[in-house]
Formats: C-alpha cells, sequence, structure tokens
C-alpha cells in the first residue's frame, strides 16, 4: 500500500504511474476524465468516485504537493446550476463531487466557462493539495491538475452585464476565491 509520502513528488509518466495499483487508478480517472473516452466514460468516473471508487487516486490528489494557482471554469447548464452560481458567497462551500480538474490558465478556465452565467474559481498557490496530470492528460497544453474534497468560497465577485452584446441575454459573471477544506459536508455542487 502506497505511504502518505509517497504522493508528494508523484511521477505522472503515463508509463512509471502504470507499475503500480495506485498508479493505474490515477490513469484510468484522468483517461476518463479528460475525454480518452467518452463523455459516458467521464460520467462513470464521476459516478463511481461519489460512490468511493477510486480510492487510490482520492489519496493522490489530497496527499498531493501543493498546488500552484489554480482556475476552474464553471458554466450553467440547468437553472439548478444557475441557482447554485448565484447563491456563491463567502463561507460557502464547493463539493468538488469526488475530484474535479483546474487548470493553471486562467484563460482555459474561461473558455469552460462560456459566456451566460459562469464563475471562474480561483484557488491561490499553496491553497489545496492536488495532483498534477499535464503528463497523462489528453490536452496537456491545459496544464491540469487533479483535486478531490471540498472548497470553501473565501472572496466572491459578482458582474451583471445586461443584453450581452446586444445578444438580449444577460451575463451573469462570478469570480471566488476558495481553499481546500477537510472533513466537513455542506453544499452539494
Amino acid at each position: 500500500m502506497p505511504q502518505p509520502s509517497d504522493f508528494k513528488s508523484i511521477d505522472t509518466n503515463r508509463a512509471t504511474l502504470r507499475r503500480t495499483k495506485a498508479g493505474r487508478e490515477v490513469v484510468d480517472l484522468v483517461s476518463a476524465w479528460t475525454g480518452a473516452g467518452s463523455s459516458d466514460d467521464a460520467e462513470a468516473a464521476r459516478s463511481s468516485m461519489l460512490k468511493g471508487g477510486y480510492p487510490l487516486a482520492r489519496r493522490a490528489m489530497a496527499e498531493g504537493p501543493p498546488t500552484p494557482r489554480l482556475f476552474r471554469g464553471v458554466y450553467a447548464n440547468s437553472e439548478e446550476s444557475e441557482a447554485w452560481i448565484q447563491s456563491l458567497d463567502v463561507g460557502s462551500e464547493i463539493d468538488l463531487l469526488g475530484a474535479s480538474s483546474f487548470t493553471t490558465s486562467r484563460r482555459h478556465a474561461q473558455f469552460f466557462a462560456g459566456s451566460i452565467t459562469n464563475v471562474i474559481i480561483e484557488i491561490d498557490e499553496g491553497d489545496a493539495n492536488g495532483l498534477p496530470v499535464e503528463g497523462i492528460s489528453n490536452s496537456p497544453g491545459e496544464r491540469e491538475w487533479m483535486l478531490t474534497g471540498h472548497l470553501e468560497v473565501t472572496e466572491a465577485e459578482r458582474e451583471v452585464s445586461t443584453d450581452y452584446e446586444g445578444s438580449g441575454f444577460d451575463v451573469v459573471s462570478v469570480r471566488v476565491k476558495a481553499r481546500v477544506v477537510r472533513g466537513r459536508r455542506k453544499a452539494k455542487r
């Protein structure tokens, strides 16, 4: 069984990772997550994570090295997610639902956020531990990290643009700063 210190300097080279059970879990999870398979594969991986699957991969994320400054873009794809984005405020918790990918590139996060109702989640350097997966991601230019657990919102800013570029749509953009918290469960996302 891997020891916690094994994850502090984990080699994210695909061939090296395949040599251990924990590494195989990480590669399988990241492959499903980052588009090697279908969106059904990603949904199956998320479902498995929620049911306690990928325990070694989750542990590798939780006990991995401190992260650099990270970003995640999320857009509203339902009334429920739009309400969730609108409700984010200081002290809110964000459940990463097993695991979520983040990027060191604000530009990539903005691309994933879309343009109508969206949120950019920002985590300062060292405010989380995670697993750098650039070397095994299908989108290496994204400079991707995987995190697990819950985030606590430490800052929240809203910007509302009415009739965005003459589209007739109001755009709500929320920028939040957050940090990882452990052992508490509040909000669902």
